[in-house]
């Protein structure tokens, strides 16, 4: 993770919480890992990066159902008025190895949109479904 403020070793120590509590406590259903992300000094009027549709455009060359499976595999950043987000970046099936990499794709991807990168960032917590949220930032 180049250019992260988050060390891997925090990473994995959190995402390996959430795995425990979620096998220790099963449910019925697949539960989602989720990332949130809390925003400061930042107008989401003024700014709209994470807001409105984004066209997708199917070339002559691609299959329809090639472009379908790409568009389900990737993750729209979506804010409203508040200066909260919440993406679902894996599940508690999972190995433990493939939401740290989702993790940290995300937090870099998203803190290159903000303008003042990580200054613009105030909190970052991943979470189970039902589990408590573990503080990574």
């Amino acid at each position: 993770m180049s250019g992260s403020k988050i060390s891997r070793d925090t990473l994995n120590e959190c995402v390996a919480e959430v795995l425990k509590l979620a096998v220790e406590k099963k449910r019925k259903f697949r539960e989602t890992i989720e990332l949130q992300v809390s925003l400061k000094n930042y107008d989401p009027q003024k700014d709209k990066r994470f807001s409105g549709t984004v066209e997708q455009v199917v070339t002559h060359n691609e299959t329809l159902s090639s472009k379908i499976d790409e568009i389900r595999a990737t993750v729209k950043f979506q804010m409203k008025k508040v200066l909260c987000l919440s993406v679902a970046i894996g599940h508690v099936e999972m190995t433990q190895e493939e939401p740290v990499a989702n993790i940290s794709l995300g937090i870099n991807f998203l803190v290159s949109l903000l303008k003042k990168n990580w200054q613009n960032v105030r909190a970052l917590n991943i979470k189970s479904t039902m589990g408590p949220a573990q503080r990574l930032y």
